[in-house]
């Protein structure tokens, strides 16, 4: 088992108003289903205000992990899919179906989709983040914790907010937001956000980049048009809302959200890879292509290279298809030392140059919908709360797997998915007692295609080859979309309650539970259709009536009903109003579900293993909320120990990925301190320490290993100074801050070249407010140092002889103009 220690420094902060309002001013939560103070919550959460947010130049919905110790972002398509990670609970399964074990809502609205997770941020009040499991409130598939975004909303008051910016890459950010009264017992809310930049990464490809085939001496020449630049954004939102309070004791509230972001084919980047293998032929390893490396692969203790045959277009090719003459006999080697299988080397490594065939400017988009209502009664008893929520996600998602001048093949997704919930809960106070009791039922129906595009020129086929006699001879291909056609849908039913009592003045207990019934109709097909243009997933022309080794229709469907449960049991001990001290036992559960493996040539799975069981997580917790120094000063801290059964533990592998169950184990601890020592200066310090493991991971048949969770840095380090004084008839103010990352791995394989090296990333922000407190001009350079460091990837040694990388962003001025009227 490995030591982690994941250290969050957060020096100096609150943002805007910070100065004013005090760095230890009393932050309200809802995470128990009803507010309080976060600081007589037992529950370790990092939260930030909407003010503060907009300091620290979050823009995006995942930008709040940099400064939340313990918590991280995987995911997929160079990071047009985000996912989170907190203490090491994480789920990187990019297939559309999949939930994630961090729940993530919008006013009470769960997200089930995973590219819903990632959204811009605009309008804000806060942001809770609730670490470990939360299922007893929260729902089935919270084990990891719960990211809870709450927007403003209407009142009686007016509020009218704007924001503009302008930045590096021609970024130009608008936003605003206009709230007050419609009538007398009527308000509204409307707000409104704009995002663009330019592309970031040059694609210097051309179609003289275009290897020659090996067997027909051929030029392998991309898609058309597709030597595009790369990594942009186009985002436009809008949110509008409706209060009704026809009276004190009742209020109705409407929530309506659209948004749509239009980006470029996935940014990732190539770097050459070489497979390791065992005696026994056991993929191993992978690691980093040194500049000298000539060998597709290398194999423990045996001599010279090791082929990967067919996918360079060497080799035999697959039945059915012309076999290659000798031009095309597979001599195990790489074209040029240090190169990928094809001979690509990226000139800049992490640097924004790169030469891919596949590069479209406006190609991926994402569109999503909602609607959500919410009803509160107060009754003599207890107040009555119903949440009707609506969602849905549309994507179209294709990109370049090799990231490379070579037309190999693509990844590409289409997904739709709708959802409706509807939770209807009570909560009430007796005279030493605090409950809550509630019905939760939640409806998915997702349609996913996804699955793998090989090109009208990809190697992968043997489009030719010399005869004995020297005759060249050329088989036409016209490409081909193997993908797999997922439909899942979902209906899941809870009951829950959780009560708080008295046992004296000081000491508090509290239990709750929460029951699940959990259905799922599942269906996979697995179809082969003509590639008729390469931007879009073909589903019109069969490719083969009947079905041919792994490449036919493949039909799987199952039906399943599962009833789960979850639970909690703690004791909090308060013997001070300002000194918290909690210990709890907490049960958490993540549904089930099918995995949806892509059709790559990998042996398919038996119908046993597409199916895989839930996740239950028993945590076992302390902690303590303690404020100090005449209320200057406050520390907060917990000690914890996750038992894991059945994790859901996701492997890439070749070019695809599944879901096993494996236990785990981890041991952590996380602490922050908050101080203000003096006018006009606030610190911050944090640290979390977790040594965890995945048990029995099946790297290959008979081969099982140990391992650490994927997207799970060992050391994390964050910190802010910001000190702002009266100047110039206003306030003047500086601020910066850093966050630093160790190593991690992004496949829970744990391969050397799965492996990125720690980064640290620092910010610089100076503002001036009028005194008025309603404009504000700021300037910011982020990533000051101009970091090159490696945010998510995919290893693909076996397939391309290269992993695909993507990095974060480069070093990025900007300024900007804020107006405030409330």
């Amino acid at each position: 088992m490995r030591t982690r220690l994941i250290l969050v420094a957060l020096t100096g902060l609150l943002p805007g108003a910070a100065l004013a309002q005090g760095v230890l001013e009393e932050v309200i939560v809802t995470a128990q289903k009803r507010e309080q103070s976060s600081q007589d919550v037992g529950i370790s959460i990092t939260s930030f205000t909407g003010d503060q947010m907009e300091t620290l130049g979050f823009t995006s919905s995942i930008d709040v992990a940099s400064m939340s110790p313990g918590v991280h972002v995987g995911g997929s398509i160079a990071g047009q899919t985000s996912l989170f990670t907190i203490r090491g609970v994480t789920q990187n399964d990019f297939t559309d179906s999949v939930e994630s074990p961090v729940a993530v809502y919008i006013d009470e609205g769960y997200i089930a989709m995973g590219q819903g997770q990632s959204f811009a941020l605009f309008d804000l009040d806060r942001v809770e983040i609730a670490k470990g499991p939360q299922s007893t409130l929260f729902g089935r598939n919270a084990t990891g914790g719960v990211i809870h975004y709450i927007t403003r909303k209407p009142s009686q008051e007016a509020d009218i907010r704007g924001n503009i910016s302008y930045g590096s890459h021609e970024n130009v950010t608008a936003e605003a937001a206009i709230g007050g009264p419609i009538g007398d017992s009527l308000s509204g809310r409307v707000a409104v956000y704009l995002n663009n930049f330019d592309e970031i990464l040059d694609n210097n490809y051309t179609a003289a980049d275009a290897p020659l085939h090996p067997g027909t001496g051929l030029p392998m020449t991309g898609s058309p048009g597709g030597g595009e630049d790369m990594w942009n954004d186009d985002t436009m939102a809008i949110r509008m809302q409706l209060l009704f309070e026809p009276n004190e004791d009742v209020d109705l509230l409407l929530m309506g959200a659209y948004a749509k972001t239009d980006v470029s084919s996935g940014p990732y980047q190539s770097s050459p890879s070489v497979p390791v293998f065992d005696s026994a032929g056991r993929l191993v390893n992978t690691i980093k292509a040194g500049p000298n490396e000539t060998c597709e692969a290398i194999t423990i203790g045996g001599a010279g290279c090791t082929p990967i045959p067919f996918v360079d277009g060497e080799g035999a090719g697959l039945p059915g298809f012309l076999v290659l003459g000798p031009a095309g006999l597979e001599n195990g080697t790489r074209p040029v030392a240090g190169g990928d299988f094809f001979g690509y080397v990226d000139e800049d490594g992490a640097g924004n140059d790169t030469r891919t065939d596949f590069g479209y400017t406006d190609l991926n988009n994402f569109t999503s919908r909602a609607f959500t209502a919410k009803f509160t009664w107060d009754l003599d008893f207890a107040t009555l709360t119903a949440v009707s929520d609506t969602k849905d996600f549309e994507k179209l998602v294709i990109m370049d797997v090799d990231a490379a001048p070579v037309p190999q093949s693509l990844f590409q997704s289409k997904a739709q998915t709708d959802q409706f919930s509807q939770e209807v809960r009570l909560n009430g106070e007796l005279e030493r007692a605090r409950w809550v009791a509630g019905f939760y039922y939640l409806w998915i129906d997702n349609k996913t295609k996804n699955g793998l595009a090989l090109p009208a020129n990809s190697p992968l086929f043997g489009v030719g080859g010399v005869l004995p006699d020297g005759t060249l001879v050329v088989v036409p291909f016209a490409g081909l979309d193997a993908n797999n056609d997922i439909q899942l849908e979902t209906n899941s039913y809870s009951l829950f309650g959780q009560v708080e009592y008295d046992l004296t003045d000081q000491f508090m207990l509290t239990a709750g539970v929460r029951g699940i019934q959990e259905e799922k109709d599942y269906s996979l097909n697995s179809p082969v259709f003509v590639n008729t243009d390469d931007r879009v997933v073909d589903d019109s022309i069969f490719a083969f009536p009947l079905p041919i080794d792994n490449l036919g229709n493949i039909a799987y469907e199952d039906s399943s009903s599962k009833t789960l449960w979850a639970g909690k049991i703690q004791l909090d001990w308060k013997p001070s109003d300002d000194l918290l001290l909690y210990f709890g036992i907490n049960r958490g559960v993540k549904a089930g579900s099918y995995n949806g493996q892509l059709q790559d040539g990998s042996p398919r799975l038996s119908p046993d293993e597409i199916k895989y069981k839930e996740e239950v997580l028993t945590n076992y917790e302390g902690g303590v909320k303690w404020t100090f120094f005449e209320g200057m000063a406050r520390l907060n801290g917990s000690v914890y120990y996750y038992d894991y059964n059945d994790y859901q533990a996701f492997v890439f592998a070749q070019s695809s990925g599944t879901v096993s169950n494996n236990d785990g184990k981890t041991i952590g601890t996380e602490w922050e301190l908050i101080a203000q020592p003096m006018e006009g200066m606030d610190l911050m310090l944090s640290m979390a320490y977790f040594d965890a493991e995945v048990k029995d991971l099946a790297l290959a048949p008979t081969l099982q290993v140990d391992v650490e969770p994927s997207f799970a840095p060992p050391l994390q380090l964050a910190g802010l100074a910001r000190y702002e004084w009266p100047a110039l008839s206003g306030t003047l103010a500086l601020q910066a801050d850093f966050h630093y990352s160790d190593r991690f791995y992004y496949n829970i394989r744990n391969f050397d070249s799965q492996k990125y090296d720690d980064y640290v990333v620092g910010n610089f922000r100076v503002s001036y407010t009028t005194a008025d407190d309603r404009w504000t001009l700021a300037g910011f350079v982020n990533n000051v140092g101009d970091a090159k460091y490696g945010v998510m990837g995919f290893d693909l040694a076996t397939l391309c002889g290269c992993n695909e990388d993507y990095y974060g962003k480069p070093r990025w001025f900007g300024v900007s103009l804020s107006f405030s009227y409330q």
